[in-house]
């Protein structure tokens, strides 16, 4: 008796938490940073304007690159979210700001929930997060910003615990959205950057890079800041000229 309540305990607990993520793509954030893109906004601007764009492996960037320009760098990212709910912010806190460069790291969250459904849902939410990646990185480039769109960073292995609302399919989906978003790069102002390149070797976790099964380490933010801040100087020596 005992065994078959733990599993049926076990399967309620997945299924309230598939069931929070799919709904995760709904809910709109896109006031969260109106105080600051205001003052952004306010007065003259003369220096370059670089704006991080994403979800929590945006919002918990740090150390940030180090630029050879005196351009203004600023954090747009929000835990949690999927593009679905980005989709209600960009206007606000990527379009109306007008950035010099945009960089984008999104869509792990949208990807953990396909994961865990199957079938036509499994197949829409894939759908939707690569549309939204390609849009975003459309739109801000069709404005004059430099767009430098990191690939969806793969989970590491989670811990036994997580198990319990896990699916190995997560690892599969995350390659086969980052080879849809390749053509994005058609677009000669939008550059794709392989940011597993920078974390992993031969398929495995360079040491010390990962915080959790989803986050990053200092370390690992440095590897990435490595990879973005020559690019993001040479967009900006561009764009000033």
């Amino acid at each position: 008796m005992s065994i078959g309540l733990n599993l049926a305990l076990i399967q309620t607990v997945r299924s309230l938490y598939i069931s929070a993520k799919v709904r995760a793509a709904r809910p709109d954030n896109s006031g969260m940073y109106s105080d600051l893109n205001a003052d952004l906004q306010s007065g003259s601007r003369t220096t370059p304007l670089v704006v991080l764009f994403g979800d929590s492996r945006i919002a918990e960037w740090s150390p940030e690159p180090r630029l050879r320009s005196s351009a203004r760098l600023v954090n747009r990212g929000i835990d949690g979210e999927t593009t679905e709910q980005m989709k209600l912010r960009f206007e606000n806190d990527i379009l109306a700001l007008r950035p010099q460069v945009v960089v984008i790291q999104a869509g792990i969250n949208d990807l953990v929930a396909a994961s865990l459904v199957s079938g036509d849902l499994r197949d829409a939410i894939v759908d939707r997060c690569v549309g939204n990646l390609k849009d975003f990185a459309r739109r801000a480039a069709e404005q004059g910003s430099g767009v430098l769109l990191l690939t969806i960073i793969p989970p590491a292995r989670p811990p036994l615990y997580r198990w319990l609302v896990w699916d190995s399919a997560i690892w599969g989906i995350v390659d086969s959205v980052n080879e849809r978003i390749g053509s994005a790069s058609a677009n000669g102002d939008v550059a794709i950057l392989d940011a597993s390149a920078a974390l992993m070797s031969n398929g495995s976790w360079n040491r010390g890079v990962t915080k959790d099964t989803l986050h990053l380490t200092p370390t690992g933010y440095e590897r990435l800041n490595d990879l973005l801040a020559v690019r993001i100087d040479d967009l900006l020596e561009h764009a000033v000229q």
